[in-house]
């Protein structure tokens, strides 16, 4: 959905560069390390910046977290404008970086004033029908088609 900086390679291609960007991170035998990137080093800096946005707004659902996120999300640097388009609902996605890197200052911004977005629901249909050849065979086939907003 979004990404977190955490530096290191992120290479779809050989013509991209390393961000110079690095987490500094505690290592094994009580020293630090600058090489902890990738899912391994963004799992944790995103967990703290939804930790200090539902710490804004302990009211919020992940669906309110979800559109923060996309409101809020910017697009990494201007040397990484390959790929973005605008989406039907006018927010610039990417197929690398979802909908930008995250800005938690932002986030925790928009938590605070943020009214809960209405409840999930579901609709579906139903479809069910029998022919006589499949009626003589106890063949009875039910479709049920779920559309989740």
């Amino acid at each position: 959905m979004a990404v977190a900086y955490t530096g290191g390679p992120h290479e779809t291609s050989s013509y991209e560069k390393s961000l110079p960007i690095a987490i500094v991170a505690s290592d094994v035998g009580g020293k630090c390390t600058t090489s902890f990137y990738g899912t391994s080093g963004a799992a944790p800096v995103a967990a703290g910046a939804f930790a200090l946005v539902l710490e804004a707004n302990p009211e919020l659902g992940y669906r309110d977290v979800m559109h923060i996120i996309a409101r809020t999300a910017r697009i990494p640097s201007l040397s990484e404008t390959d790929g973005w388009t605008i989406n039907g609902a006018g927010f610039h996605v990417n197929d690398k970086f979802g909908f930008g890197v995250i800005d938690v200052g932002q986030m925790v911004s928009l938590a605070q004033s943020w009214t809960n977005v209405d409840g999930r629901y579901e609709c579906y249909y139903e479809y069910t029908n029998v022919t006589r050849y499949e009626e003589k065979r106890n063949l009875y086939f039910k479709f049920r088609y779920n559309f989740i907003f």
